[in-house]
């Protein structure tokens, strides 16, 4: 990371920043490409910079870049795209944000100050256990997902994708509107796959929920070993397997009145968030990343408004449908006899003819 006074602990850099009552010195790196995210107990995770959007960090849920570390504050700053290059906004954090510049002291940016940020910088956020560092080139591979160019021909296609790729960089919602079978479980994974997290993706159709407050309580946050007839071991639930990583909501327009005032508990971190049956209650509740899909808008289910909100604070994105994609349907149809020959074992293949009636043809079931 550079010359980062790494003899100063901490404790220490505090002190000396403190003194400093101006900008640091030396003008900023060159413009960062991304940036490298350092978090105790953690291996480095990498932030493609997008310079048309701006990026908070801190530990609130909605954070773009988010940190568990308690010594960083809910929403402890942002990141800005600037004419020039980047800067870093401090929002009032608690511990305050030390910049950490090659060949310089460490400098405290101060509370609601910003300070215009470069290649090989370093942001503390509060201590020493949560930073970023500003890259100019990418050190290590990003997990984008291959596609293949084939099934991206059409010009719907092809901006969906991008938007894919924005929202893989960074951890704020993502609700997915469009009609079924249209790939929306397969975006939400995408999503996942091209991201930084190395949690799983769980995904949960809320149409077969259980409708028993019991069953529900079970199945999103486990049970512990007795905790009713014929629970002979202990079994977490999908909101706990789902912590570190990505929740998909599919068909989110089916949460029951129960399954929608359980979730706001968890996504909220109130209530009881402990196994069922377990003797303490539980406060801490997992840490996800939230990808929700309908196939009709919000603002057409009967979901309660606060959820609603919740599932809209990020991004909003329409699926493209096939008629949009049908430039795309060779590709598609490629893609599927590459695999089903490798599943079956029998060499699968559409000629020409068949592909110009495939091409003209009605999907009511659309890519499914």
């Amino acid at each position: 990371m550079g010359n980062n006074s790494p003899t100063l602990t901490g404790k220490a850099r505090r002190v000396v920043a403190a003194v400093a009552t101006a900008n640091p010195g030396g003008r900023p790196g060159p413009r960062p490409r991304g940036v490298r995210i350092l978090r105790a107990g953690h291996a480095p995770a990498f932030v493609v910079l997008d310079d048309r959007q701006r990026y908070l960090l801190g530990r609130h849920g909605a954070a773009d870049i988010g940190f568990a570390d308690e010594v960083v504050s809910r929403l402890h700053g942002v990141l800005l795209p600037t004419q020039e290059g980047w800067s870093f906004e401090d929002y009032g954090s608690s511990n305050g944000t030390a910049l950490l510049r090659p060949g310089e002291m460490p400098f405290d940016i101060g509370r609601h100050r910003s300070v215009p940020v470069g290649a090989g910088d370093v942001i503390e956020l509060g201590g020493q256990a949560a930073q970023i560092e500003f890259v100019e080139e990418l050190a290590a591979p990003l997990r984008d997902a291959e596609v293949d160019d084939a099934t991206l021909r059409s010009p719907a296609a092809q901006a969906f994708n991008e938007k894919l790729g924005i929202a893989a960089r960074t951890q704020v919602p993502v609700f997915l509107l469009g009609p079924s079978g249209c790939g929306k479980t397969h975006s939400a994974r995408q999503i996942h796959d091209r991201g930084t997290s190395d949690g799983a993706f769980v995904p949960i159709n809320c149409a077969r929920l259980p409708g028993d407050a019991s069953a529900l309580h079970s199945e999103l946050l486990g049970h512990v070993k007795g905790a009713f007839t014929g629970a002979d071991a202990a079994r977490k639930g999908k909101l706990v397997h789902a912590d570190g990583g990505t929740l998909f909501l599919d068909e989110v327009e089916s949460l029951s009145p129960l399954a929608q005032g359980f979730l706001l508990d968890v996504l909220e971190g109130t209530g009881d968030l402990a196994p069922l049956g377990a003797a303490a209650p539980k406060l801490t509740a997992p840490v996800f990343r939230l990808i929700s899909a309908s196939k009709m808008p919000l603002g057409d289910t009967e979901l309660r408004d606060d959820l609603c909100e919740r599932l809209a604070e990020g991004h909003l994105w329409r699926v493209p449908t096939l008629e949009e994609r049908t430039a795309d349907i060779a590709g598609l149809i490629a893609t599927f006899e590459a695999h089903q020959t490798s599943l079956l074992g029998v060499d699968i293949h559409f000629d020409d003819d068949a592909l110009t009636a495939a091409a003209a043809a009605s999907w009511p079931g659309q890519i499914r």
